[in-house]
């Protein structure tokens, strides 16, 4: 079964960058990459994973999605501060949750 995460990425100074539903954040950071350098940018890919939300399946993700995107900048921090107080960057974290699950799963 295939899991959907909404995620949000950020600086450091807690500005808020993107929110979106990736098949691979992984893929989705070095795309964010690979598109500035098209654009002729040098661009400082000091982005931390701040929040994201497991969603079953890809409507579900799309639903947070939109919900998310409604929300006021100021409202969205405070859903961040609640999710992540210290915005520490969560990437590591999703990552070991995801291959754990995976390697459950594989046993089954």
């Amino acid at each position: 079964m295939k899991t959907y995460f909404t995620y949000t990425l950020a600086r450091q100074d807690r500005s808020e960058i993107c929110f979106d539903i990736p098949d691979s954040i992984v893929r989705s950071l070095a795309e964010l990459e690979e598109s500035s350098n098209l654009k002729g940018e040098k661009m400082n890919l000091d982005l931390h994973l701040v929040y994201f939300k497991e969603a079953e399946n890809i409507f579900s993700a799309m639903k947070c999605k939109m919900e998310f995107g409604k929300w006021d900048e100021e409202y969205k921090k405070i859903m961040i501060d609640k999710f992540n107080p210290e915005w520490k960057d969560l990437f590591l974290k999703l990552l070991f949750a995801r291959s754990t699950e995976e390697k459950l799963t594989s046993k089954n």
